[in-house]
């Protein structure tokens, strides 16, 4: 086993590198071969993903790195990433709590929509008219959803109302009401 290098981390085998190198120069736009440099040069960058593509660490090591000068990962990664991670958690959160003050307006919203249509609006429609950017439209319908607000199909402009015989009853309503989802606890 070799001694780490002072400021790496520790030893990960090289296989599983050599094999997120590609799939890690691709996601930061770089048209790099993989190679040895590239292996070196990106090594703690995809150490620090986690190595599990498609998570919010590996979006966040992504975006740090992809943004930076020359796509070279930055002296202070693991901080850069911690702050993109604490952004992103803040943009969810305010999202989340939206959601939950603006269930009233949202209803309005959805069955307004509905009646002069036939159909429910677009997520992000719903969103916009509820004040908030786009950008937080997975998480504020989401929430909407799982507090047995909307309900929705995968079909475009599903979006409706949840009625009271399809909503969630008891302590696990007046939990969502609340703004406590059963599971947020």
């Amino acid at each position: 086993m070799s001694t780490p290098t002072p400021g790496r981390r520790p030893d990960v085998p090289k296989k599983a590198v050599a094999e997120l190198l590609p799939v890690f120069l691709k996601a930061i736009g770089s048209h790099q071969s993989p190679d040895a440099e590239a292996r070196r040069l990106y090594h703690d960058a995809i150490i620090a993903t986690g190595r599990r593509p498609g998570t919010l660490r590996w979006r966040a090591v992504v975006h740090v790195v992809s943004n930076a000068a020359g796509n070279r990962p930055p002296e202070n990664l693991d901080e850069a990433v911690q702050q993109f991670i604490d952004r992103k958690l803040a943009r969810r959160n305010r999202a989340l709590a939206a959601a939950d003050d603006n269930a009233d307006a949202a209803i309005a919203y959805i069955t307004d929509v509905r009646q002069r249509t036939g159909s429910g609006p677009t997520w992000a429609e719903l969103t916009r008219a509820c004040g908030l950017p786009t950008s937080n439209t997975e998480w504020f319908v989401t929430r909407l959803h799982n507090n047995g607000t909307v309900t929705s199909t995968h079909e475009r402009r599903s979006l409706r109302v949840r009625t009271d015989s399809t909503a969630p009853s008891g302590p696990a309503r007046a939990a969502s009401r609340a703004g406590n989802p059963i599971g947020d606890r």
